[in-house]
This record gives C-alpha cells, sequence and structure tokens, in this order.
C-alpha cells in the first residue's frame, strides 16, 4: 500500500470517527468499499445539513446516514486522476420523506496527496 493510500485511508478515519459522530452509528452500520486497488474504505457516516432555505427556524437539520449497502459506483470513482487524486463516489437509493417518492443519493470523497517538503 502507497503512502498516499495510507495517508488518505488515515485522514479519512479520523474525519469520519470523530467524536462529534452520532452514537446512533454503529460498528454493524460500518460499510466497507474500494475502488480498484487504490482505495480500501471503511467507515460509517452520518450528515448534518442546514438546508439555507428554511423559513422554520425551529426545522431540524437535514440527517442524512450513508448506508452500508451503499455501492462504489464505478464509473465515477477514479484511482488515477491528475494531481494525484483518487475519488470514490458511494451510490444509493432511499424513500422521500412522503414515503413513496425514490431519491437517488450519492457522496464523492476526493483523496489527495498532500503536497510538502516532507513527502
Amino acid at each position: 500500500m502507497s503512502t498516499s493510500t495510507l495517508l488518505s485511508s488515515a485522514v479519512l478515519a479520523l474525519a469520519l470517527f470523530a467524536p462529534s459522530a452520532s452514537a446512533a452509528l454503529t460498528e454493524a452500520d460500518v460499510g466497507n468499499w474500494t475502488v480498484g486497488d487504490c482505495i480500501l474504505a471503511q467507515f460509517a457516516m452520518e450528515l448534518t445539513a442546514h438546508p439555507p432555505n428554511r423559513t422554520n427556524v425551529t426545522e431540524p437539520p437535514l440527517r442524512l446516514t450513508v448506508p452500508v449497502t451503499a455501492k462504489a459506483d464505478r464509473d465515477q470513482s477514479n484511482c488515477n486522476l491528475p494531481d494525484d487524486k483518487q475519488t470514490l463516489t458511494l451510490s444509493w437509493s432511499e424513500k422521500a420523506g412522503n414515503g413513496t417518492d425514490m431519491l437517488a443519493r450519492n457522496i464523492t470523497i476526493v483523496f489527495a496527496k498532500l503536497n510538502d517538503s516532507s513527502t
């Protein structure tokens, strides 16, 4: 495994398992994804968003959880981008708040080599 892959994995792990992460996420919520031989990812993720156009300030924030069933999108994920970048795109579907419509969800994580004099 290359140094840049290790660094990316370490940064991802630190960012996603930070103390502020929801206690509701458990080890059972941890998914495993790969992109070629460059990215091996294992994490649980919950995103909290505050929509900018809320009319009711007491409205709770939007919470999205990346399910373990999310799939690594092979067409959008890449090991060989310019500037030593790699991407992992996860895709999944879930029911909308109305319980009938389906929403297509995705998230892209970009891994980039730290360009400093120590590497």
